[in-house]
């Protein structure tokens, strides 16, 4: 019997913006506020000027209104976008495979991610070693371990992976193993 999968997600914004957008919500709920309770006490609707100064302001208010609505239906947008995405790769061979073979989707690990950014950091363009590449990798993450792939080690999971190629080098009369990004060759 398979076992059951639990996916859950959530929205997370840095601190910054978290705090501007509590601010614009509870500007909201203060203009909602004073314009139920205290808009025909503040404006004197009997005299021409009283109504020109609410209809300014219930203008302000509205175009108020509509910038927070057209954020919303962006931040929509993108979570529908994302929704889509996720749909789509869940409908993928790929997913598929990585579910019933068992066979890791490795372009979309966290663990050839960090070789792929090791790599770039350490030797862009060119060679990086592995014994390098994992003491910077280690520093940054290092609950990420190759047997959480099925793997015994990490020249495992580059060589697992397809996405890299894998020399041994002689250094100081050692061998040491060194990677390279593959780079997808079109013939």
């Amino acid at each position: 019997m398979t076992p059951p999968i639990s996916c859950s997600g959530r929205i997370a914004f840095p601190a910054d913006d978290l705090a501007r957008i509590g601010r614009e919500h509870r500007g909201l709920v203060a203009l909602r506020n004073t314009l139920v309770h205290h808009f025909l006490e503040e404006h004197d609707l009997r005299t021409e000027d009283g109504c020109l100064l609410a209809r300014q302001a219930l203008t302000a208010a509205i175009n108020r209104v509509a910038r927070a609505h057209a954020d919303l239906q962006t931040c929509a947008a993108d979570m529908e976008q994302a929704r889509s995405t996720m749909a789509e790769y869940l409908a993928s061979p790929e997913f598929h495979d990585w579910i019933v073979h068992e066979r890791v989707p490795w372009p979309v690990t966290t663990i050839a991610q960090a070789l792929v950014d090791a790599a770039s950091e350490l030797a862009p363009g060119g060679w990086t070693s592995v014994e390098t590449a994992l003491s910077w990798f280690l520093t940054r993450d290092p609950g990420e371990r190759p047997d959480d792939y099925g793997c015994r080690s990490w020249r495992q999971v580059i060589h697992e992976s397809g996405l890299f190629d894998l020399q041994v080098r002689k250094v100081d009369g050692r061998p040491r193993a060194w990677y390279g990004p593959r780079i997808p060759r079109f013939w």
